[in-house]
């Protein structure tokens, strides 16, 4: 989980951010290691309890001043200053979305909030077409002596019951063609472990115009 949290971290510090937006800030794994090194760190979360701790922790860090936290929803976006961020991200929080229409409808929101040549950063998302592989490792962990025909019924009952959010990177290509100018940066997880999270998750970075061309991938 240390190497998990310093590969999120460095996914947004590799890019110099000066004015970030995290939603779904949560404990606030980001925000405790980024928020010192720029200029403002806003970040919200629907738990008011969250929301409450954070800015008792943040005080006593002495970032209050660089520091905004607002208890709302991912897309309630209201009170956020349209244009101003060079950086948003949403770190392992996707896959709490009931579909991918609420998906479509926060990157639509957030998009307004970039300024020119800014990213939304996307970490921990779930790869759809993966998942029956994934239910399959956990099922014959879970089950060892199955039968193949008790194991394959395990793994279609567990895809079944899914309730997280999967989704393949050509959603996210298909929402830029929609959106117009974006460039989509689709990543592997880093990370040496032999786990779900290398294996079965995947990272993405939607540029904003202005520091990045799309590639034609014909």
């Amino acid at each position: 989980m240390r190497a998990w949290r310093d590969a999120a971290v460095e996914g947004v510090l590799c890019w110099s951010p000066r004015c970030v937006l995290e939603l779904g800030v949560g404990s606030g794994l980001l925000l405790a290691r980024i928020a010192g090194g720029v200029e403002e760190y806003w970040a919200t979360d629907f738990s008011s309890r969250v929301i409450g701790r954070l800015r008792e922790q943040v005080a006593g860090a002495g970032l209050a001043d660089r520091v905004r936290l607002r208890c709302q929803a991912a897309d309630d976006l209201s009170g956020l200053p349209r244009g101003r961020f060079d950086t948003v991200v949403l770190n392992s929080v996707v896959q709490y979305f009931p579909n991918v229409e609420y998906l479509e409808r926060v990157l639509d929101g957030v998009w307004e909030l970039l300024a020119p040549g800014g990213r939304i950063v996307l970490g921990d998302i779930r790869r759809a077409s993966s998942l029956r592989v994934l239910q399959t490792g956990v099922q014959r962990v879970r089950h060892p002596d199955a039968v193949p025909a008790v194991l394959r019924s395990a793994v279609e009952q567990a895809v079944l019951l899914e309730k997280e959010l999967v989704v393949d990177p050509d959603w996210f290509v298909r929402w830029a063609g929609r959106a117009g100018g974006v460039a989509v940066d689709v990543r592997v997880k880093d990370g040496s472990a032999h786990n779900e999270l290398t294996l079965h998750r995947y990272e993405v970075v939607l540029h904003k115009p202005g520091t990045a061309e799309p590639l034609p991938l014909d």
